[in-house]
């Protein structure tokens, strides 16, 4: 009669530490639902679908409406090209990644996929070298100090994105 006693209260007291973690993790999950829904800065979409590099240009450059639409066709006709150089990219690794699953591959035909990646990822960068430099000629003289502290600040950010957590 004692064990079965002793039994029943050792299983009321792990449902009360079981409640309790339950309880317990109830109400983090709401906090951080409540902290991400009213709390966090960074909301999803930006308003009126603009990207947050114009809103940039806007706010810290002083771009006017003109301005931003002149960079908005540029942006344009750069990233039509960039992107297909990009799909062309990807498909060529794609093509490389395959010819793992053969026994044998030629180190020519390895070089002759690498030289058609590096050729098009050429192409990218000198596009957008030209790209940013015609960006900087919608500024005016006044813009361009502060056009050029935000293309630091862009710049600094490209190889963050990309590395891994081990190389930091």
């Amino acid at each position: 009669m004692n064990q079965l006693l002793n039994s029943k209260m050792n299983n009321i007291s792990k449902n009360r530490a079981l409640i309790i973690i339950i309880v317990l993790l109830l109400f983090s999950n709401i906090f951080l639902i409540a902290y991400y829904s009213f709390f966090n800065k960074k909301r999803g979409p930006n308003p009126k679908g603009k990207d947050g590099f114009v809103l940039a240009l806007k706010k810290e450059v002083g771009f006017d409406d003109n301005q931003l639409n002149e960079f908005s066709h540029l942006k344009e006709t750069y990233w039509t090209s960039a992107r297909e150089k990009m799909d062309d990219i990807r498909r060529i690794k794609s093509e490389l990644f395959n010819l793992t699953k053969q026994v044998e591959v030629q180190d020519s035909v390895v070089e002759k996929y690498a030289d058609s990646i590096a050729m098009l990822q050429k192409q990218v960068e000198i596009e957008s070298f030209w790209h940013f430099q015609k960006s900087r000629t919608i500024c005016t003289s006044n813009q361009l100090p502060a056009y050029d502290s935000l293309m630091k600040k862009v710049f600094s950010r490209f190889g963050k994105r990309n590395q891994s957590p081990n190389n930091r």
